[in-house]
C-alpha cells in the first residue's frame, strides 16, 4: 500500500481487497492483476484492513459485503465515522442489491455486482477503480494548488506588512 500522505500522480493504483473466503479473496486478487497497473494488499476481515491501513493509505477500498469478524457493513460504518474518506467500492452477488443500498447510505462511493460474466465483472471493477483514484488524484492536486495560493497570499500580505510598518 501506499505510504501515508504518498500522492505521486503516476504510480499504480492502491486496492485493498476485503473478502472473507481465502480463496475467493485470492482468485480476486489475480483476476484485478490482471487489470492492469494496480497493486493489491489483501485483508480477510475488517480487522486485518484497519491493522493494514494503520500503516498504510490504499487509494480505493473494494469490499465484500459478508465476512468473519463483522460485516462489510461495520467495517463501512467504522471506517466513516473515523473519518476516513477513502473511496470504497461494494462487491456483492446479483441477487444482494439491498445490501448495496444499504452500503450506498453509509458511505460506499460506488458497487460492483459479482455475476457469471467474470470478464466483465472485473473490467467495471477495474473501470470503477480508475475512475476513483483519477477523481482522488485531482482532488488531492487541487487541494494542494489551493495550499501553495493561500502560502503564497500569506506571505505577500506579510512582506507588506512589513514594508509598511518601516
Amino acid at each position: 500500500m501506499a505510504k501515508k500522505g504518498d500522492k505521486t500522480k503516476n504510480r499504480a493504483a492502491v486496492v485493498l481487497l476485503i473478502q472473507g473466503d481465502s480463496d475467493h479473496l485470492e482468485l480476486t486478487k489475480k483476476c484485478l492483476l490482471l487489470q492492469g497497473d494496480m497493486v493489491i494488499e489483501t485483508a480477510s476481515s475488517a480487522i486485518e484492513a484497519f491493522q493494514k491501513m494503520a500503516i498504510t493509505k490504499p487509494d480505493v477500498i473494494v469490499c465484500d459485503l459478508s465476512f468473519p469478524l463483522g460485516d462489510g457493513f461495520d467495517f463501512l460504518r467504522r471506517l466513516r465515522e473515523d473519518g476516513d474518506d477513502t473511496p470504497l467500492i461494494s462487491f456483492a452477488y446479483n441477487d444482494e442489491k439491498d445490501l448495496v443500498l444499504k452500503s450506498l447510505d453509509l458511505g460506499a462511493d460506488g458497487f460492483v455486482f459479482k455475476s457469471s460474466n467474470t470478464a466483465a465483472v472485473f473490467e467495471e471493477l477495474r473501470n470503477l477503480i480508475v475512475s476513483l483514484v483519477h477523481d482522488l488524484r485531482l482532488l488531492c492536486k487541487c487541494s494542494s494548488a489551493d495550499q501553495n495560493s493561500e502560502v503564497d497570499s500569506k506571505s505577500q500580505t506579510t512582506k507588506k506588512d512589513v514594508i509598511q510598518s518601516q
